[in-house]
């Protein structure tokens, strides 16, 4: 069994390499709040995929293809996506480099729905997990045991390569001025606006 979890690692090293903009969201957490804040944000984050695997598996696929449901989904999603980078990018409160050791509990639930919603508002997100359960899943349709070890293999991957990106970006904050972090703010808010703004030119002004 062993092997399908060894699988699912491949997919999970490609979905890591992509930069998207829980990238830029995730880094700029744990070098502004800290490493650990971070990982809870990390946690919604990788919990969304999962929720939208789940979705996905139980059959719920054919209503987020469905055309009209589409294109309702990827219209709010890019503007949920340009909004968040327009407030990262209007964001100029002073940033505090000691907060890791502040481990409020509304910190750390705020910062977990963030990660979980700021992900799953992301139509390429939940269409990419749509696309690979659908590839996936009839090839263990004979042993649903294994299809849940290749899951486990991809999110594993993931979680453990985005905990690396946040423990670098951490590591980075010593260097950083806060004229610097501002600027990562600005340079954040922009690449997350240009993700809203790609999503919905490729996916509702140039669809077929």
């Amino acid at each position: 069994m062993i092997w399908a979890f060894i699988e699912g690692i491949l997919p999970g090293l490609i979905l890591s390499a992509a930069i998207g903009p829980v990238f830029f969201m995730l880094v700029q957490t744990s070098i502004q709040r800290g490493f650990r804040l971070a990982m809870i944000m990390e946690i919604g984050i990788i919990l969304s995929d999962a929720f939208c695997i789940l979705c996905a598996y139980l059959g719920l696929a054919s209503i987020f293809n469905n055309p009209e449901y589409k294109e309702v989904i990827f219209i709010v999603g890019s503007i949920v996506l340009f909004v968040f980078g327009i407030v990262m990018f209007m964001s100029h409160k002073k940033v505090n480099f000691t907060v890791d050791d502040e481990l409020k509990k509304g910190d750390k639930s705020k910062l977990f729905w963030k990660g979980f919603l700021f992900n799953i508002s992301n139509p390429s997100v939940v269409f990419f997990w749509m696309a690979f359960v659908g590839f996936t899943a009839p090839q263990f349709s004979e042993h649903r045991a294994y299809f849940v070890l290749y899951v486990l293999g991809t999110l594993a991957t993931v979680f453990s390569i985005d905990i690396f990106k946040a423990w670098g970006a951490n590591k980075v904050k010593a260097y950083m001025t806060e004229k610097a972090m501002i600027n990562f703010n600005k340079i954040a808010g922009i690449g997350i606006c240009i993700f809203g703004i790609l999503i919905f030119i490729k996916e509702i002004v140039l669809k077929p």
